[in-house]
C-alpha cells in the first residue's frame, strides 16, 4: 500500500476514496474492486457484497490460512506469480474449512502488523512447515453453515427464512443453538475449540435450515434436557448463552432492527428502534415450555 500512498487501515474497511483511488491509479474497474472489499456500513457494521454484518462475523485478531492453498500459490502457473496469496473468505467466523482441500483452516493470534491484515506472505511459517502441516492436519467436509455463509455472499439463494436475516445473525444463532444442543447451556463457549464449533454449525444449522418450526423443535430439545437435570425458574438458566445472545444489542449496523439483537432467534414486538423490554413471566414459579411462555411474554420465533 505504500506506493499508492494508502494507510493500510484504509484498506480494512474500504473507503469509499479509498476504492476510487485505487481504481484510478491501477486503472482496475471500480466494479471488480467493490466486489472484492469490506466496506464500512453504519457506525461499526460492515458490507460485503450487499451482506450487512457486525464486525464480531470477521475473524480479525487471528490470521487464518490454508497450509495447502499456500504451497500451490508458490507454484508460478497458479497466477499468484508465486507469492503467498490470501482468500477473502477465510476472514469470516463460520468458514473453518478449505472446501479445495478439505483441510480445516489453521487460525492462530496474529504475531505482526502484516499478520493482522491477513498478508500471508508475512508467514513465519516455512514451506516444509506448512508441507507438515497440509499432510498431518485431518480432513473434513464443509460444514452446511459454511456452505451456506459463501454460498449467500456469492448471491445464491438459501432457505428463505435465513434469507431474510442478517448473515451474522444467521451464523451467530446456528452456531449458539448447535453448542447449546451438543455441550448443554452451562458450558463455557469462550472454551470451545474451533472443531467444536464447526460440529455446533453443522448441528444447529440442521434446525435452523427448517424455518421457525425447526429452531422451536431445537429450543425444545434444549429446555427438555436442562428440566430434566434441574430446576429452572428464569430463560437464561434454561438456555444459557443462547438466551443472553439473543438479548445482546449491537449497533450502528445501518439498517432498522427487527429483532433483539445480533441473535435473530426471537423477535420482539417493541419498536425496533427500542430495546426489548419484555419481562419473562413463568406461571407457578417454574418456566414454561419455549412455545407457550416465549409467545406470552412478546418473544416469538419468526
Amino acid at each position: 500500500m505504500a506506493f499508492l500512498d494508502l494507510a493500510r487501515q484504509s484498506v480494512m474497511p474500504a473507503a469509499p476514496e479509498t476504492v476510487e483511488r485505487i481504481a484510478a491509479l491501477s486503472g482496475m474497474p471500480r466494479a471488480g474492486l467493490l466486489r472484492a472489499a469490506i466496506l464500512p456500513a453504519g457506525k461499526a457494521g460492515h458490507e460485503h457484497r450487499g451482506q450487512l454484518f457486525d464486525i464480531r462475523f470477521l475473524d480479525r485478531r487471528r490470521i487464518t490460512f490454508c497450509p495447502a492453498c499456500l504451497l500451490g500459490d508458490r507454484q508460478m502457473a497458479a497466477g499468484s506469480h508465486g507469492q503467498r496469496v490470501g482468500r477473502l473468505h477465510w476472514m469470516f467466523a463460520p468458514v473453518r474449512t478449505c472446501p479445495r482441500h478439505g483441510i480445516p483452516l489453521i487460525r492462530r493470534k496474529a504475531a505482526t502488523e502484516e499478520e493482522r491484515f491477513q498478508l500471508p506472505g508475512a508467514l513465519a511459517e516455512s514451506d516444509d512447515a506448512l508441507e507438515r502441516l497440509a499432510a498431518e492436519t485431518p480432513r473434513h467436509g464443509v460444514s452446511p453453515l459454511q456452505a451456506y455463509v459463501t454460498a449467500r455472499i456469492d448471491g445464491q439463494a438459501g432457505p428463505q427464512w435465513l434469507d431474510n436475516q442478517r448473515i451474522d445473525q444467521v451464523a451467530g444463532a446456528t452456531q449458539l443453538l448447535g453448542a447449546a444442543l451438543i455441550h448443554g447451556t452451562t458450558a463455557k463457549t469462550s472454551q470451545l475449540t474451533e472443531e467444536q464449533w464447526d460440529e455446533a454449525a453443522k448441528v444447529g444449522f440442521s434446525f435452523t435450515s427448517q424455518g421457525p418450526d425447526g429452531v422451536r423443535d431445537g429450543l425444545e430439545e434444549i429446555f427438555s434436557a436442562v428440566k430434566r437435570q434441574q430446576p429452572v425458574s428464569t430463560p437464561r438458566s434454561a438456555y444459557g448463552p443462547l438466551y443472553s445472545g439473543a438479548l445482546s444489542d449491537p449497533d450502528g449496523i445501518g439498517r432498522p432492527r427487527t429483532s433483539c439483537g445480533a441473535i435473530s432467534l426471537t423477535a420482539c414486538r417493541s419498536p425496533p428502534e427500542k430495546p426489548c423490554s419484555a419481562k419473562w413471566q413463568p406461571s407457578g414459579g417454574a418456566i414454561a415450555s419455549p412455545r407457550s411462555a416465549m409467545k406470552r411474554v412478546f418473544h416469538e420465533v419468526r
